[in-house]
């Protein structure tokens, strides 16, 4: 699988975002895999595991396990769930290949040769620029 370039918009693109700020939405949506894999760690919705107590002393903290686990399956849960929500609003057509695209970084041929995807480059481009652009709106 190969990495897609970073598109930065143009002053006059109805899209533009300055630079900056498209890395960081750039880079934001490449953690997705990253948050799934904490959200399974972290139970995956299916409850939240409580804490075994073996006698053995794991620090001095004061603190609820169980709550701060929770609270990051949260947090983790409402970002993947952002960003699920964003591609489905700009492009419902191509939802699959555009968060394939956005979140692991794979180009439009690895999309077109191997996965099929149902639609032309420049169209493509189209609804990634406008991802980005509305992922940074909701951010």
């Amino acid at each position: 699988m190969s990495m897609g370039k970073v598109w930065i918009p143009a002053r006059k693109s109805k899209w533009w975002l300055p630079k900056q700020r498209m890395l960081t939405v750039y880079h934001y949506c490449l953690q997705y895999p990253e948050w799934e894999d904490t959200y399974r760690a972290l139970g995956g919705g299916s409850g939240i595991r409580g804490v075994t107590y073996d006698g053995m002393p794991h620090g001095t903290g004061v603190g609820n396990p169980t709550e701060a686990a929770a609270l990051r399956t949260a947090e983790v849960s409402m970002k993947m769930q952002k960003l699920r929500d964003t591609v489905q609003e700009v492009a419902p057509d191509i939802y699959l290949w555009l968060l394939k695209g956005v979140t692991e970084g794979v180009s439009y041929e690895y999309l077109k040769s191997v996965m099929g995807i149902p639609c032309g480059h420049n169209y493509y481009w189209e609804k990634r620029r406008q991802f980005y652009w509305t992922m940074s709106q909701r951010m």
